[in-house]
């Protein structure tokens, strides 16, 4: 009977794709997609191939940095790095696994809007999905890579992508990404690192959770800004078209690092259990969360300008949604965490991370249909 031993690399790969790959992967590609579709096609979204550029790239850069910070980063790589194979070859297994994830949760359901809402013509999607696919591993180096050196490196190649893009095209820009990704993928540039990151550090004292997590998570600060431009964009497209209500804080709110707070801490969570008065600490939380979401969706009403008779009405429906969502979050965080994961990206990418901000939009709804019938 003949027996076929797989190679180091593709024992790497397996390993890696169990991490990340599952039927709740592909149904969370599924509906991103459909509901890409359903937005391209519904809603009034004027662009240009420039902004439908930067769309692939922030989603790209948001997907693959949760690689970077809750797994590569983590304790998980370390555990990983226990497997019978060369280091290398389970870097090129991170850096191949993090193209097709990216593909799968961010470059074809971006690619699948742009192509309705912009019409945009056949060689156009396939540049900005090959941009996007050949960014990935050059952006996982960017915020993993062991040596400093690899990082700059990175960065310098990132520059180089959407600086070519720009003056050139996407066309420009991702044959340079691609060239990268081979490179990145055939070299098997090092990531992770000896110290294991930890999320939420606690800057400003044990009672501030949501506002210590803000101020000491870089991979949360850039989830809010990423959320806080993306709003402020769909604000301006909806203003070029007239639109009187403005949704924009729907993203503002939905800040998953954030709403799932005591998630991905659950020794915080345990702790808190074995306290007294447990309601008190989560009902600080909930203010605390109200406070930031407000201050997000704020920003992301006022940016398209003020306006006499659509700005306050939307003001108000946006600071009514961002304690909505606030509460709700803080709500399924206190009676169903989420404590049966393997790794911290499990979590961000849990399709109840959509909750809040479904509730914050319905909630606004309600605050226009009142205000309309005054």
């Amino acid at each position: 009977m003949m027996s076929f031993r797989l190679s180091p690399s593709l024992i790497a790969i397996r390993a890696v794709l169990g991490e990340f790959f599952g039927r709740r992967t592909l149904l969370s590609g599924a509906v991103l997609t459909a509901l890409a579709a359903w937005g391209g096609s519904h809603l009034p979204v004027q662009g240009t191939a420039r902004v439908a550029t930067v769309g692939v790239l922030l989603a790209t850069a948001g997907t693959v940095s949760t690689i970077a910070w809750t797994w590569v980063l983590s304790g998980r790589w370390h555990d990983m790095a226990l497997l019978p194979v060369q280091i290398k070859d389970l870097t090129r297994a991170v850096y191949v696994v993090s193209m097709f994830v990216a593909l799968i949760e961010a470059i074809v359901p971006a690619a699948t809007f742009i192509a309705i809402s912009l019409s945009a013509s056949e060689v156009h999607i396939l540049s900005l999905i090959f941009l996007g696919l050949g960014t990935a591993p050059v952006i996982l180096l960017l915020w993993s890579a062991t040596f400093f050196y690899h990082r700059l490196m990175a960065g310098v190649i990132i520059i180089a992508i959407v600086v070519a893009t720009e003056r050139e095209g996407p066309t420009y820009g991702a044959t340079i990404a691609f060239i990268s990704a081979t490179l990145c993928i055939a070299v098997g540039f090092e990531v992770g690192s000896d110290k294991i990151r930890t999320s939420g550090k606690r800057v400003v004292g044990t009672y501030y959770l949501a506002f210590g997590e803000l101020l000491g998570s870089p991979a949360t600060q850039i989830n809010s800004l990423v959320l806080v431009t993306a709003g402020i964009a769909i604000n301006l497209s909806l203003q070029r078209h007239g639109s009187f209500w403005l949704i924009g804080f729907a993203l503002a709110v939905s800040n998953t690092p954030l709403n799932s707070y005591f998630s991905r801490n659950p020794t915080t969570w345990l702790v808190l259990r074995t306290c007294p008065r447990t309601w008190v600490f989560y009902a600080q939380f909930a203010c605390q969360l109200s406070v930031c979401h407000a201050v997000c969706a704020t920003i992301v009403t006022l940016a398209p300008g003020w306006s006499a008779t659509r700005t306050p009405v939307n003001l108000v429906a946006a600071f009514f949604a961002a304690v909505v969502a606030a509460v709700v979050a803080t709500t399924m965080e206190m009676f169903y965490p989420l404590t049966n994961w393997k790794s911290e990206r499990e979590v961000l990418r849990h399709p109840r991370k959509y909750v809040p901000g479904v509730a914050a939009f319905i909630a606004a709804s309600c605050s226009w249909l009142i205000s309309s019938a005054f």
